[in-house]
């Protein structure tokens, strides 16, 4: 006579609905840089420039 081993009940997770949300979709526009304003012209350098020092940062082992 062989005695097996009671099977084990396996429950299921319940999960909560979530709501759904309602995804906004904002449309951006490539500009070229004639089309772009003093301003513009000052900060998108500064802006690479940023980015170019937390790469040099980040490769050099520098914690900012």
């Amino acid at each position: 006579m062989t005695t097996t081993t009671p099977r084990k009940r396996r429950t299921r997770k319940t999960t909560t609905a979530k709501p759904k949300q309602d995804v906004i979709k904002v449309e951006t526009k490539k500009r070229n840089l004639t089309e772009l304003n003093g301003l513009e012209l000052v900060i998108l350098p500064l802006v690479y420039l940023e980015g170019f020092v937390k790469l040099l940062l980040k490769e050099t082992g520098v914690t900012v």
